[in-house]
């Protein structure tokens, strides 16, 4: 279940006099499992110890970023590709460009297989992991709700749901959702 907290943002915040707030969904993550524990999950009903499939992500870790390094693409067998990208500042010439000055913003960026994507996402649910409003942090959006003086019953429709952008309402929420 991908869980997501709600957060209090201006609608507009190019426009200084609009001070109109609204409301948007932020994914909140999970902490990232360490190498040995993904291993041992990983391993669970093969001929491969736990032990040897931390090797082989460490090996695979260290031979992806000499790739990447060298300008070229990486691929995660069924799961997806690795690769750099970055911005650039523009020249009058190529005469008068220089890569050391005006490249800039690299990154790492993944694209997953059509067949993993599909199925995260006409998979997913979301849990609603609290609110954010006026700098404090609310558990849930009854907590919100009676902190504010609203006290009656609060839907929280739209908390769980399977499937494409259900539950969402993320745009224009500000978040770079590009690249690692």
């Amino acid at each position: 279940m991908s869980k997501y907290k709600i957060i209090e943002r201006k609608a507009n915040p190019m426009n200084k006099q609009d001070q109109t707030v609204k409301y948007y969904a932020k994914p909140v993550s999970e902490r990232a499992l360490s190498t040995a524990q993904f291993a041992k999950n990983a391993s669970v009903g093969m001929a491969i110890t736990p032990k040897e499939m931390e090797a082989a992500i460490e090996q695979f870790s260290q031979y992806a970023m000499q790739m990447l390094l060298m300008g070229r693409s990486v691929e995660i067998p069924n799961i997806g590709t690795l690769r750099l990208s970055f911005k650039s500042d523009g020249a009058e010439s190529p005469e008068k460009f220089n890569a050391r000055t005006m490249i800039n913003s690299p990154r790492i960026l993944f694209r997953p297989k059509p067949d993993i994507r599909s199925t995260i996402m006409n998979s997913i649910t979301y849990e609603n992991a609290g609110v954010r409003a006026g700098g404090k942090d609310y558990p849930s959006i009854k907590a919100y709700t009676d902190a504010m003086g609203g006290g009656g019953s609060s839907s929280q429709g739209g908390n769980t749901g399977g499937g494409g952008n259900q539950g969402g309402g993320t745009s224009g929420s500000g978040d770079d959702n590009g690249g690692f």
